[in-house]
């Protein structure tokens, strides 16, 4: 059965998530806020807010969810420690792979599934969303000190496990979506004009659900 862009608006809109979208692609952007005490990862703006592309491929029978420029290595003296350092996360946390492109130095966390003719439930996508917002948090630290000192230290991830629960709270995802705020950094990452009054930041703790942005 496939997928498409349509069918995952669809699972976004279930929880009035914001979001943008490019139709040519085809490919939607998020962002979710983090909590700063939670993880020391920042994005290219110093803020602890974790920006995802959702695209889907070849005739709607793959589907993949990364974060791009999620860490850039162009600069780092030590690509070999963080690859070293990546290598050892993906034997521990099943659905988080890595993509490194050396003209860029952009290194990419991503969850990919091939779907064929299988059909994609709102579960099964939102596990899928999950997984990437909990790995990078989760092992940004081991990341940013391969790449500041050149030394891979799993000792740096969190005491908890990983989450392989089949049906994380979506509701948290909604509030860390709502967080994020404004849809600037997602029109850059599509290509679009950021708007004059958006922000990537806290929203200020309002109760109500994030709305999508058209």
């Amino acid at each position: 059965m496939a997928t498409s862009i349509d069918e995952i608006k669809g699972f976004l809109d279930e929880f009035d998530l914001r979001y943008q979208v490019h139709d040519e692609e085809p490919a939607i952007a998020i962002a979710f806020s983090c909590e700063p005490h939670e993880t020391t990862y920042r994005d290219a703006d110093g803020d602890p807010c974790l920006q995802l592309v959702i695209t889907v491929l070849e005739r709607g029978e793959f589907l993949a969810v990364f974060a791009p420029m999620a860490w850039n290595l162009k600069d780092c003296k030590h690509k070999a420690a963080v690859c070293e350092a990546v290598v050892a996360i993906q034997m521990q946390y099943k659905m988080l792979r890595f993509d490194y492109d050396p003209e860029s130095g952009e290194l990419r966390p991503n969850v990919e599934l091939p779907l064929e003719d299988a059909e994609i439930t709102s579960r099964l996508f939102h596990r899928l969303v999950h997984a990437m917002i909990h790995g990078v948090k989760r092992f940004a630290p081991v990341i940013q000190h391969a790449m500041q000192t050149g030394e891979v230290s799993m000792a740096l991830v969190d005491n908890g496990k990983p989450s392989d629960d089949p049906a994380p709270d979506l509701t948290r995802l909604v509030e860390l979506s709502e967080e994020a705020g404004g849809i600037d950094a997602l029109e850059a990452l599509l290509g679009g004009s950021p708007g004059e009054d958006d922000d990537c930041g806290d929203t200020g703790g309002d109760d109500e659900l994030g709305r999508k942005a058209g």
